[in-house]
């Protein structure tokens, strides 16, 4: 058996690494953004003792201060010299390069968002105007290239979903995590003030998982100021789910309806258990149940312990002929099982199968 690995830290290694310049590199990267809700939560264990716990909160707050001011990543895109497809690089606030590849075509923009989180709710799922980018942006990409604006076919900010996608949903989870325990305010206006500026509006795909992550930040916003709005895309959006389940194969290759890779497991079975508890519907719970069942049942290695990516990781090897898993991605199970099974109510029968 061959487990991908990836880099963590100890809450002690977080505190060490977290001043302004490690901040920007620690929270750029989406894989990361959920650490600091890690924090929170161990902050507040009876393992954290009160120095340790202040020392974790400042540097929690120091990474959430430096996201505020460096929203999101910039995606642009111009046409190949060749003319035979595009190229894309992403880049940072800060400007530093975080990838750069050719691709096939340009991707059609989520639908426009109102109202501002500043420049970004601004801006999200539409083309940026080049000239507005941060300084470090516009030059980083000119010196890389060596193009002027005029070769842009598009420019984006967060293409994954942005404002109501799965990399700045994670961040939502963090950020109130922080929010519930610092005595600082601006955290949870910032998240009150996206959830405002997205109309507390899922993802464009009905089904798919990664557009749903963003419900959880405003059934929190619902949980705390029971305005009905808050609640009523995301109870809409599952209600329609429900009505209409997805039934196709759970092969990836066949589709994202279902749940049919293991990051799924935290980006959309939380909201459902946080709704059902919220209007003690127990069939939001029920179908999160069955769906997660599924999704484990097909994905989940019992020999190993560990679940694949997806269906596609079935038959990889590695050179020594072991198996491939796949650690973050177990991470993000093991994460979203943190947050779903505290949320059960006592006699649901799924909290111990077989138990």
């Amino acid at each position: 058996m061959a487990l991908r690995p990836q880099k963590y830290h100890s809450p002690q290694t977080m505190v060490s690494e977290s001043s302004t310049k490690n901040a920007a590199r620690l929270i750029i990267s989406p894989r990361t953004l959920i650490r600091i809700g890690m924090l929170a939560v161990w902050a507040l264990s009876a393992e954290a003792q009160p120095l340790e716990r202040a020392a974790v909160l400042a540097s929690m707050e120091r990474v959430a201060d430096w996201q505020l001011e460096h929203p999101c990543y910039v995606d642009l895109r111009w046409r190949s010299a060749k003319n035979t497809g595009f190229e894309h690089m992403r880049i940072d606030w800060s400007g530093a390069v975080v990838r750069r590849r050719s691709v096939g075509s340009v991707p059609a923009a989520h639908p426009a968002l109102t109202s501002p989180w500043a420049t970004l709710v601004s801006w999200t799922g539409r083309d940026f105007p080049f000239i507005a980018l941060p300084a470090a942006v516009r030059s980083t990409w000119q010196r890389e290239t060596g193009l002027d604006s005029s070769a842009l076919v598009s420019v984006q900010l967060g293409e994954e979903g942005g404002t109501r996608g799965w990399e700045m949903g994670t961040l939502y989870y963090g950020m109130r995590a922080l929010a519930n325990i610092s005595t600082r305010v601006e955290y949870g206006t910032a998240l009150d003030t996206i959830a405002e500026a997205n109309q507390w509006a899922l993802g464009p795909r009905l089904y798919h998982a990664d557009d749903q992550i963003v419900g959880a930040l405003y059934l929190d916003c619902y949980m705390r100021k029971k305005r009905v709005e808050m609640l009523a895309g995301v109870q809409s959006r599952l209600d329609w789910i429900m009505a209409h389940p997805a039934e196709g194969s759970l092969d990836v290759r066949a589709g994202q309806d279902r749940w049919t890779w293991c990051d799924a497991l935290f980006m959309a079975p939380p909201v459902w258990v946080k709704l059902a508890k919220i209007t003690q519907d127990r069939r939001y719970l029920n179908f999160m149940d069955r769906e997660w069942w599924a999704t484990t049942d097909y994905l989940y290695s019992r020999s190993d312990g560990l679940y694949f990516r997806d269906a596609k990781f079935f038959d990889r090897r590695e050179p020594n002929g072991s198996r491939v898993f796949w650690s973050r991605g177990n991470a993000w199970v093991f994460a979203a099982l943190a947050m779903i099974v505290p949320e059960l109510p006592e006699d649901f029968p799924s909290c111990f199968p077989g138990a």
